[in-house]
């Protein structure tokens, strides 16, 4: 999150029980260019640790 900060943000954990959402993607079929490969890689990296 630290690129995203523009110095006019502050950023803070969530203390104590963190609801939880479901998360859904979809994208245009044919359409998986590199920054979108990267980004559905990404998300899934972080998946992976937040339910493991």
């Amino acid at each position: 999150m630290n690129n995203f900060n523009t110095g006019q943000v502050v950023f803070r954990p969530i203390a104590g029980n963190v609801p939880s959402i479901a998360l859904l993607m979809a994208w245009k079929k044919g359409e998986m260019k590199p920054a979108l490969r990267d980004f559905i890689a990404i998300v899934q990296e972080r998946l992976a640790n937040v339910t493991a």
